[in-house]
């Protein structure tokens, strides 16, 4: 897919080259949208969205760098936005509850990723989406760098900054989890 190619037709109101960049980027947004918001049903909304302004905005739209920069960038924008104005919004995940189980259980899956999806939600913002998009996504430093805007080293120290603090919070799980998988 040529994506200059593509947001052309697009600004000349080519409905099949949206559907296409629709299709090709949506389930990755949501997902990254997820990421900030915690809430499926907000991610989605967020990232139509921002579809629909695309859409709109099509004929006098200025993708100077990269179009996943761009869009990316864009839905971080929206996601924030949205956490700002929402109010009294509820979390939806496991309490605290699950991090106190005692260390002597033999190393169960399942606990374990209630755990780390637990301490994930609890990173800093900016840490939990450099994670996610190098975990969760398989995007590289630089490409994360470019995306959102962000130095090659703030997102090396980003990462580093997740793993410290993700291994704290696990650090209670951390014998049994070695010792299930060494």
């Amino acid at each position: 897919m040529d994506k200059h190619l593509l947001i052309e037709r697009i600004k000349q109101s080519d409905k099949s080259a949206f559907n296409e960049l629709f299709i090709h980027y949506y389930s990755r947004l949501c997902r990254f949208a997820y990421v900030i918001l915690h809430c499926e049903h907000t991610a989605e909304e967020v990232v139509q969205d921002t579809f629909v302004k695309l859409w709109e905005k099509r004929k006098s739209i200025s993708i100077l760098g990269n179009l996943d920069s761009y869009l990316f960038v864009s839905v971080r924008n929206a996601s924030l936005n949205s956490v700002k104005y929402a109010s009294n919004r509820k979390n939806n995940f496991a309490s605290d509850e699950l991090m106190k189980e005692p260390e002597s259980e033999p190393f169960n899956q399942e606990v374990f990723l209630k755990r780390l999806h637990i301490a994930l939600e609890k990173l800093p913002e900016q840490c939990r989406i450099i994670y996610f998009l190098k975990n969760m996504e398989g995007l590289t430093q630089d490409e994360i760098a470019q995306y959102l805007n962000l130095s090659p080293k703030t997102i090396e120290n980003q990462l580093k900054i997740a793993m410290l603090k993700l291994r704290e919070m696990l650090y209670q799980y951390k014998h049994t989890f070695y010792n299930g998988y060494e």
